[in-house]
Parts: C-alpha cells; structure tokens; sequence
C-alpha cells in the first residue's frame, strides 16, 4: 500500500447499521458477538469500535502509523506494520482468531494470495474469513474503458492505491487456489451513473447503456462474504455470458420501443 496517503481518509462519516446496501454493515454482522477478531487494515478503528461493543476481542493490524495510533484505541491490541512484510509468525498465536476480517485490504496487495495463504494458520477451526472486496466489471468502469479511460479516484472502484482488480470468477478463483470456500456471499449495489467513476448517462447511446446494464454484475459495486479453510473447494459454475443475445435483445427493445412509437403518431 501507498504510505504516503493516510489511512484516515476512509474513515466514514457514520455508519447506518440499518442500512443494507452498506459494505460496513455486512462486515460487522457477518462477524457477529462475542468472538476473537483479527482486523487486517483497521483505518482508524471505526469498525473495531463497533466490534468491540458487540462483545468482541479486537487485534488490529494497520500500515498507516497516524491512523493506527488512533485505532489502539478502540482495540485490544494494535500492530502497525505492512501485513505483506510482518513477521506473523512473531506477532499472532497459532489457531487463535474466530474471525479475521478483511475489509476493503486484498485489493492494495502486491500479493494478496501469499497473505490468504498465511492467513490459515492462525484461523482457529471454525473460524473464518470475513472479506470485502469491490467489483471492477461495475458498468461505470466498463463505460470508462470503452471511452479509453482508465482513470484513478481518491477512493472507490479505483482507488489510486489498488493494485489488484476483481470480477466475482476471479475472487473464487484466488480463494479456491488459496485454500477457501467462499460462503454467504452478499452485494452492495449502485446504478450505472451512481458512482465516482460516472458518465453522464446522455453522453452514452441508449442502446449501449441497455446493454451495459444487462451484464448479470453492471450494478454490484462490492462482493462481501464468508470464507472457511477447506482441502475441498467448491466453485460454483458461472454460465458464459451471452453477449450477442443481449446485446440483439437491447438493440430489439430500441426498435420495439420506436415502432410502438411511430404508430402512435401515424396510425
């Protein structure tokens, strides 16, 4: 991750536990009460504090020593340190974590299968991965790359500090060759145009806007799940997409839409 812009600046305003179409929301019930947490990339605590309220015991680990001096706070234990070069090993007892929780954390790593990898270790038997992680085929990405710009945002589906990118194939993919079974698995959703990446939607020919919004994850901004330490992984089977058929059929709704049209006017 990039040392140089701090942590704090994903720290939210507030957090709306009722709100359902929360990434933070379902990181804290997928947690749950009373259990041993790991918090890989604790910003400034604002989650931990809430974990900790819940009943929870709280180790925190941070890359940004401004953000993670105010998340001791709200912690049982801090640590501050690059999780790609901490010596776990030293830091963290073996089969010792309820949960560890993963929040917006795999996408700023150089390798963040090396980090899923170590990670069994210190999962105790039932334990889990709790992991967000945002969705880069939304529609406003896609629209961007089809007008040639790949363009970087403080924070969101680009963050300027990412370095990995993530459709749902490849985040089970990763966590299938890593060793986890994904489960639980929920969405946060914005419409194309509802984003920091958006396009004026009048810019966009209404037929391509119809068939960008077709694709099955356009409008999914963050995939949050459950993952288990397993030796037998299951992927589910994704059915290819079928892009002429939705594309014809986009292109079928336009022309249906301007003969219905023409007959009213000239009956």
């Amino acid at each position: 991750m990039d040392k140089k812009l701090s942590s704090k600046r994903y720290e939210p305003p507030t957090i709306d536990l009722d709100n359902q179409n929360s990434g933070h929301t379902y990181l804290i019930n997928l947690t749950g009460f009373n259990k041993n947490v790991l918090e890989i990339g604790t910003s400034t605590g604002y989650i931990s504090k809430i974990l900790k309220n819940r009943g929870n015991t709280v180790v925190g680990i941070e890359i940004d020593h401004e953000a993670g001096i105010i998340a001791q706070q709200n912690c049982d234990r801090m640590i501050i340190g690059d999780i790609e070069t901490l010596d776990l090993e030293k830091k963290l007892e073996p089969a010792s974590f309820d949960v560890i929780l993963c929040g917006d954390v795999l996408e700023h790593l150089k390798m963040p299968g090396q980090i899923l990898k170590k990670l069994h270790t210190f999962l105790k038997p039932e334990g889990y991965l709790v992991v967000s992680l945002p969705n880069f085929c939304h529609g406003d990405v896609l629209l961007n790359l089809l007008y040639g710009d790949f363009r970087y945002t403080p924070m969101g589906l680009l963050d300027e500090t990412h370095l990995r990118f993530f459709g749902l194939k490849n985040i089970y993919t990763l966590f299938a060759k890593c060793g986890y079974q994904i489960a639980d698995l929920h969405t946060t959703n914005l419409e194309i145009g509802n984003t920091e990446l958006r396009i004026n939607n009048e810019k966009i020919p209404q037929d391509l806007l119809k068939f960008i919004r077709s694709l099955p994850t356009s409008n999914v901004y963050q995939f949050i799940f459950k993952a288990y330490s397993t030796s037998e992984v299951k992927i589910p089977e994704f059915n290819e997409i079928n892009l002429n058929e939705l594309f014809f059929r986009s292109l079928e709704e336009s022309k249906k839409k301007i003969q219905t049209l023409y007959y009213m006017n000239y009956p």
